[in-house]
């Protein structure tokens, strides 16, 4: 069977297929062209395929797995990103509720602040000096210093931390 015949015959039966697995047929037909495409690639080889219905069938299966599991991967990262967001927005309530800004008088906020970044490590301190008073995004943080974007976050995560439970004990 030639590649042109292979693809009219078994494209539209390998979307539906896929998308009994995938969902959306719009990912599954994206699964299925890439299949194909990987197919023309290597078309010398598929004149050794004894069973070539079973062949196609299982690279689609596999295309399907792959999928799944970058998407389970992909949730899981959301969830922990909208975890760490709402546990981040509960600190920052508490913190605010529980901030006193009549005994507080600006003068002493700024030099309780200050002093809390003052006693920050010093990669931290420099990560959120640069964000917060360069403004600088993370991307260009990561850059300027040669770290991942990924470090930058958790720096910057545990310098927020520390500022505030620092601005609360002080201010309270």
């Amino acid at each position: 069977m030639d590649f042109s015949n292979l693809y009219l015959t078994f494209y539209p039966r390998l979307v539906r297929f896929a998308s009994v697995f995938v969902v959306y047929e719009e990912d599954a037909e994206n699964l299925v062209q890439d299949l194909f495409v990987a197919l023309w690639e290597r078309k010398e080889t598929l004149s050794a395929v004894e069973n070539i219905n079973a062949y196609i069938y299982r690279l689609t299966k596999n295309k399907c797995l792959d999928h799944l599991k970058h998407k389970q991967v992909k949730d899981k990262f959301a969830a922990d990103i909208q975890s760490q967001f709402e546990h981040e927005t509960t600190l920052k309530i508490h913190s605010l509720e529980a901030l006193d800004v009549e005994l507080a008088s600006e003068e002493k906020v700024e030099q309780v602040v200050s002093k809390a970044i003052d006693a920050l490590p010093s990669r931290c301190r420099e990560i959120f000096l640069l964000s917060r008073y360069e403004g600088l995004k993370y991307r260009e943080i990561s850059e300027k210093l040669n770290i991942s974007v990924n470090t930058v976050e958790t720096q910057m995560c545990i310098a927020l931390k520390k500022l505030r439970a620092t601005v609360n004990i002080h201010l309270n």
